[in-house]
């Protein structure tokens, strides 16, 4: 009876199937970039030509201040590009990556342009806005959020140099304007909400105004300069923080950059793709919510960004939503509906749920760094179920191709998707395993980890050994805490039983 089955029903009908889940992939698939906003839209502009800009911005902009004589003209466009030149150094040496990202040179030249632009404005309406008035910390603010904090610390020191070159050799104002940065980039190391981007602000606003205080002191200031230059500094640090939260959402938008405030937001499980995979695929759902709290805790330990891998878990199983029924944390009484399909068509459907997660993320204008966790969870990881049945099933091992039983990948290329694959693969083996106990968690933890690191889905992230070992004990001390019960249950289950005998 099976081989009639298989040889008049299953023999014919397989490369019909095969070819309504090849359509299926390919509608799936296809780009919308089309129901994309312009608001959403990034920019991409060569490196060189943004350094170009920025560099001819300067430099005009500080001729401006002088006059048009050529030793003073030689002089500035020395000065100019040692500050171009050193700053590129600086990049190359401490955030290659910057570099090679277009998005982000871009998002820094603006930045730059933007708070040039600003500092000429008590030049030009120098009758009733003070120096101390420009909203300079606002750029530090932005770059720190948006790029990388050291950075902000390099940027805000230029800026103040500037900013004090173009208000006649002010050394009061670059000294105040570089405090206030500071400021700015130390309260965004822990900015959560935009109430938090408020409050930097006002520390701004004191840090600048204690400035101002022992300037006053030092020089003699008299009381009524004093006190329009504090009024001034509070009109500064409180606009520095009103545009970084102003401008914020746009800039994430155009220049493909996730800060934790955004990702705050896309934790929040009222999301829509998050709902649907609640009622969709349930099991998923659930599955997601636990392996979060697992690799939020083991990146938080190495020194990753756990905000930033929670929810990269959420969203990475979001293709099995278009046919969850074929996963096994969805299935329920109704059996398995892998056990008619050949190994070949059921690892396609398999397959197909990144392809799939992908078209979904692109639809709702998920960003790339959301995006990575979906396409790079399983890397090229083999489908070992499936190829171990195929190879059972085949007559001759040859025929069966390992290839065409791995997934597409990419391997993850950050410490973040590399923890959400473990994550993962755990999660998915634990919840599955008889009479848990904690030597057998830590086993199979191990395991996992070693069969990863072997098939080399870790090539491409700088994870060492220590790391791995503090990612391992940081899972087991979760799963451990999350199948207590289970774990009680089947102690207890072995004590019933020995004391039967």
């Amino acid at each position: 009876m099976p081989n009639f089955f298989a040889r008049y029903i299953v023999k014919p009908l397989r490369p019909f199937l095969l070819k309504i889940i090849s359509l299926a992939e390919k509608d799936i698939s296809i780009p919308r970039a089309q129901k994309i906003s312009f608001w959403k839209r990034e920019i991409h502009i060569p490196t060189w030509l943004v350094a170009a800009i920025v560099w001819v911005m300067l430099y005009v902009v500080l001729m401006l201040e002088f006059d048009f004589e050529w030793t003073r003209t030689f002089g500035l466009f020395i000065f100019t590009s040692m500050i171009m030149t050193l700053f590129t150094f600086y990049i190359h040496h401490d955030h290659p990556d910057i570099v090679h990202d277009e998005d982000a040179v871009t998002l820094l030249g603006l930045l730059i342009i933007v708070s040039v632009l600003l500092s000429e404005l008590p030049k030009v309406y120098h009758h009733w806005i003070s120096p101390y008035g420009v909203p300079l910390a606002a750029a530090s603010i932005l770059t720190s959020l948006l790029l990388r904090p050291r950075l902000a610390v390099i940027i805000t020191i230029v800026l103040s140099l500037i900013f004090g070159m173009i208000n006649g050799f002010s050394f009061e104002g670059a000294l105040v304007m570089c405090f206030g940065g500071m400021t700015g980039v130390a309260k965004s190391l822990s900015v959560r909400t935009r109430g938090d981007i408020s409050r930097a602000g006002l520390w701004i606003v004191l840090t600048e105004g204690l400035a101002i205080f022992v300037l006053a002191l030092i020089q003699g200031w008299s009381k009524s300069d004093t006190l329009f230059a504090l009024r001034w500094v509070c009109v500064g640090g409180f606009s520095s923080a009103l545009i970084a939260i102003a401008v914020l959402p746009y800039l994430e938008s155009f220049f493909s950059r996730l800060t934790n405030i955004k990702l705050l937001e896309l934790s929040d499980v009222n999301h829509p793709l998050l709902k649907r995979m609640s009622l969709e695929a349930p099991g998923t759902y659930h599955h997601s919510l636990i392996m979060a709290s697992l690799a939020q805790a083991a990146a938080e330990r190495v020194g990753a960004n756990g905000l930033l891998c929670r929810v990269g878990a959420y969203f990475h199983d979001i293709g099995k939503m278009v046919k969850p029924e074929y996963f096994v944390e969805n299935q329920g009484a109704l059996g398995n509906p892998h056990d008619p399909l050949p190994p070949n068509m059921s690892r396609l459907v398999i397959q197909a749920h990144v392809k799939e997660g992908m078209a979904l993320a692109l639809h709702f204008g998920l960003d790339k760094a959301i995006t990575d966790f979906i396409c790079m969870h399983h890397g090229t990881s083999r489908i070992e179920y499936f190829y171990r049945r195929a190879i059972e099933q085949s007559a001759d091992i040859e025929d069966v191709d390992e290839d065409e039983y791995r997934y597409p990948g990419p391997k993850p290329n950050t410490k973040e998707t590399a923890i959400v694959m473990l994550a993962d693969a755990i999660e998915a083996s634990i919840r599955v395993l008889e009479s848990p106990t904690h030597q057998r968690i830590k086993d199979q933890v191990k395991k996992i980890i070693d069969t990863k690191t072997a098939d080399g889905q870790f090539d491409f992230v700088h994870l060492t050994l220590s790391d791995l070992s503090q990612i391992s004990e940081s899972f087991l001390n979760t799963l451990v805490g999350v199948y207590h019960a289970r774990m009680h249950d089947s102690s207890d289950s072995a004590s019933s039983a020995n004391n039967k005998k």
